[in-house]
């Protein structure tokens, strides 16, 4: 009986353990990826900062401080510029200008835009799980 089970169960336990360790290995190299990305950001960034301040000098902790949050900064408003002219685009939502001539952005108020937005979100937010 003993030899029957594990020639029954031997293939199938070895390919959850091989299935498992596989998606252990796959999430360690993404996870190593990721941060071998982050990493060169972080590069990119500092590099960016002192080419664009030649001049510039600053202890580690400055450099967290002031650079890095300067250019994270720049970035962050460079992503949301784009998604916002994105979304223009798509029709999603409308640009408006308000008295001071700055705009202002808002959703179509009708009922198939709501819906379109609605598969929007769900697919955005298919996308970020991937």
């Amino acid at each position: 009986m003993g030899r029957n089970a594990s020639n029954t169960r031997g293939p199938q336990a070895n390919f959850l353990t091989i299935s498992c360790c596989t998606v252990d290995a796959l999430r360690a190299r993404r996870m190593k990826s990721d941060s071998i990305r982050v990493r060169r950001e972080a590069s990119h960034y500092i590099l960016d900062y002192l080419y664009n301040n030649p001049n510039a000098g600053d202890t580690f902790e400055g450099i967290m401080e002031w650079w890095l949050l300067t250019q994270t900064i720049k970035f962050e408003m460079q992503t949301v510029s784009e998604a916002v002219a994105g979304l223009v685009a798509e029709g999603l939502i409308v640009e408006q200008k308000g008295r001071d001539s700055r705009s202002i952005y808002r959703i179509k108020q009708t009922e198939e835009n709501r819906q379109k937005i609605s598969t929007r979100l769900r697919e955005i937010r298919s996308s970020l799980h991937d």
